[in-house]
């Protein structure tokens, strides 16, 4: 995505203490109207375009999805394996910050999954054709079996999920079922916060959680980074994690 002029200004909330759920910012525009928007309000965000690149990338300094592709793309050049040969399935796409970045890196992205319409939407407008699918997954059976339709369509063999787990997000529950979808010697690179990661008993824990029995998945990398600033001036740190599933 080409970064254009905006036509408005962003102020951010800088109140100390503020949870990353209560994180807000003041959108200004020349008419003279304001809104304020809670960062987590992911469908008000999308609506408006280049304002979560403008707030959370360039203000936030988001590192996930440059850190998810690089660590995906050195797992798959060790392997032995082009990333052209590589067609991930990104859940939690949003509007197509890591799906873009994974196309520059020379993956193949053919789908992409959300709970949101919005950010269905929003990918559509900005990133147009970055995706041969982009599935709205809202918990139900019908969304899952579209998702594994898709999966068997592309032949996909990789997942991308980028700080999207956890509570308020993508329940584990369904990133189990649907990694458990994609074939033997597939790919998963996934952020989640370091406290969650310890939660779950460190990054192999975590993916025998996310693998079920009959899957188990390798670490190939884990580190732990700052993922991006907070309002307040302070920083949270996340966990990469990449995988993958024995041949």
């Amino acid at each position: 995505m080409t970064r254009t002029a905006l036509d408005y200004t962003v102020e951010l909330d800088r109140t100390a203490g503020a949870d990353q759920d209560e994180e807000t910012f003041l959108v200004r525009r020349p008419d003279g109207t304001e809104q304020r928007i809670r960062l987590h309000d992911y469908d008000l965000v999308y609506n408006v375009p280049g304002l979560y690149e403008e707030v959370v990338q360039r203000q936030l300094e988001c590192a996930s999805p440059a850190t998810i592709v690089s660590r995906l793309a050195d797992a798959v050049g060790k392997a032995g394996i082009e990333t052209g040969d590589v067609r991930v399935l990104d859940v939690g796409a949003g509007n197509g910050v890591i799906g873009e970045g994974l196309r520059d890196a020379g993956f193949r992205v053919p789908v992409a999954s959300d709970a949101l319409v919005e950010a269905r939407t929003a990918a559509e407008r900005d990133r147009p054709g970055l995706y041969a699918e982009y599935v709205i997954d809202d918990g139900t059976p019908d969304a899952f079996d579209q998702i594994g339709a898709a999966i068997r369509r592309h032949e996909l063999n990789a997942l991308t999920c980028a700080a999207a787990l956890g509570p308020g997000h993508i329940p584990i529950e369904r990133l189990i079922g649907v990694w458990g979808l994609l074939p033997p010697g597939s790919f998963i690179a996934l952020t989640a916060t370091t406290a969650l990661v310890a939660e779950w008993g460190g990054a192999q824990i975590a993916l025998n959680a996310v693998s079920g029995e009959d899957a188990p998945t390798e670490v190939v990398h884990t580190e732990t980074f700052r993922h991006r600033l907070l309002m307040d001036g302070g920083s949270v740190d996340y966990d990469v994690i990449v995988g993958r599933k024995p041949a």
